[in-house]
């Protein structure tokens, strides 16, 4: 394992349909304690054929060691080499034909909150974004750290609520900071829904897919 880059060997899993063969990728982000496998298999449940389902798995099923609240020194180097895992993987997909505007990113839990962090941090248009239950990382939401433009990306923001590990108003931070940025951004608070990844979270995405596709089907 290196030192500052915990998450470098991680295993990559692959839903049925390989990158190569496929227009559109669904990139999942496990949460704590969570399996790539698992979010392998829940897509696969609901997304459609032809889509490719991609998911990194972190060390020791944990992408950072402490709350996403937490000062980000005390959560270094996991969340780091997390932000470049993620990178890595839409880079492999870039080499294998499918760009980041053609990449719905959707992370849970813990993976919401990194999916949330990398978008943010490295803005452009993406195919989308499902934060399920999450929001951007550190003890406050610093605006100065995100600059950019997101160039109308679509997002949701969809979290259970009351939750004991992500509080409604991070979730609302999280939306302002996508609006400024230019995120198109719907949000949506689940009252008294499990810390789960739930009907809601699974509909957005369908939904975001079939508009992808029929974008990218429409634009040849």
């Amino acid at each position: 394992m290196s030192q500052d880059h915990p998450h470098a060997d991680g295993q990559i899993e692959f839903g049925p349909t390989p990158p190569s063969k496929a227009s559109i990728a669904l990139l999942l982000l496990h949460g704590r304690g969570g399996r790539a496998k698992d979010m392998i298999e829940l897509a696969d449940r609901f997304v459609p054929r032809d889509v490719a389902l991609v998911a990194p798995a972190a060390r020791d099923d944990v992408w950072y060691p402490h709350s996403f609240l937490a000062q980000r020194r005390e959560n270094q180097p996991w969340l780091d080499s997390a932000l470049r895992r993620v990178g890595e993987t839409i880079d492999l997909l870039g080499r294998l034909s499918i760009p980041p505007e053609r990449i719905i990113l959707f992370g849970f839990s813990q993976g919401a909150c990194l999916a949330a962090e990398f978008c943010a941090l490295k803005p452009q248009r993406y195919g989308g974004l499902i934060v399920a239950t999450g929001g951007l990382i550190g003890p406050s939401v610093e605006p100065d750290r995100y600059q950019g433009d997101l160039a109308r990306t679509p997002i949701v923001a969809a979290a259970s609520h009351p939750d004991h590990h992500v509080p409604w108003e991070r979730v609302e931070e999280t939306v302002a900071t996508f609006q400024r940025m230019n995120g198109q951004v719907e949000k949506a608070r689940l009252d008294g829904e499990p810390h789960s990844v739930l009907p809601h979270h699974v509909r957005a995405c369908s939904a975001m897919i079939e508009q992808l596709s029929f974008t990218v089907e429409r634009d040849g």
